[in-house]
């Protein structure tokens, strides 16, 4: 992977194994999972590669890994990727976004229990400088937002981090207060007033306080 990124011919090496791994990999047997899964971490950092054409066949191999064992990829683009989101640079925000446009793509209905932790990241991206950021990010959290209805009928999955099982009750409580402002809490602001405030400036102040 690191000698990819500076050199043209290992690069053209590195696409040829990611085309096989993409098509290799949903023939493999079950028993050869486990030997193919440690590529995850190296696929997630090929994300950050400069070259587009590295980085979109990554995405696809992610997201074909996805479709063989779906909680621990899903996992790790949570943990790795989704970070990724906020990186200063453009190049890594590109590679993070369509790497969860691809699995989303892929996975469909099976990213439902995920589909929380992964809304509300998307949300920032939208207003991102990078056009291609902005319009990926808008494209797939127009695809999520469509199957949020299906996420208070699904289980936990077992699997996920006890962290991310908190980031996961937070981002759906903002989700939550995003939807049904009416939820927020009204609040009260400190200091004295000497006027009332109309509903949508009260609306306002209460989500300048959350």
């Amino acid at each position: 992977v690191n000698n990819a990124i500076n050199n043209d011919s290992a690069a053209d090496d590195l696409l040829s194994s990611l085309q096989v791994l993409e098509v290799v990999s949903p023939s493999l047997h079950p028993s050869l999972l486990p030997q193919v899964m440690p590529l995850l971490p190296q696929l997630c950092t090929l994300l950050r590669h400069p070259y587009k054409a590295v980085r979109h066949l990554a995405c696809r191999s992610v997201a074909t890994l996805a479709t063989l064992d779906t909680p621990t990829v899903l996992s790790a683009l949570v943990s790795t990727v989704v970070p990724l989101l906020s990186a200063d640079s453009v190049t890594c925000r590109q590679g993070a976004v369509e790497c969860l446009a691809c699995v989303c793509e892929r996975l469909h209905l099976q990213v439902v229990p995920y589909i929380v932790l992964l809304i509300v990241p998307l949300l920032g991206r939208m207003s991102d400088q990078d056009t291609s950021v902005r319009l990926m990010a808008t494209h797939t959290f127009a695809a999520l937002i469509q199957l949020m209805p299906l996420d208070s009928a699904v289980t936990l999955p077992p699997s996920l981090p006890p962290a991310l099982t908190q980031q996961r009750d937070k981002d759906r409580r903002f989700l939550e207060q995003l939807f049904h402002p009416q939820t927020i809490p009204e609040y009260r602001v400190p200091v004295p007033i000497r006027a009332t405030l109309r509903s949508y400036q009260q609306a306002g102040v209460n989500w300048l306080a959350l």
